[in-house]
């Protein structure tokens, strides 16, 4: 875990610091962990966004 750098766990703009920096090397451990923790910041956010919505 020690290719992964605090800002590749800010949300939506960890993503394309991971995609800008050419020089980071995340093994597939690490890639999951990141992807988990993105699509589930999303989801949580969006679902927040629809509960506030509806009620």
């Amino acid at each position: 875990m020690s290719n992964i750098k605090w800002n590749y766990w800010v949300p939506i703009v960890g993503v394309a610091n991971i995609m800008q920096n050419q020089g980071s090397y995340l093994n597939t451990r690490e890639e999951r962990l990141l992807v988990l923790f993105h699509v589930l910041t999303a989801f949580l956010g969006l679902a927040a966004l629809v509960l506030s919505i509806v009620f």
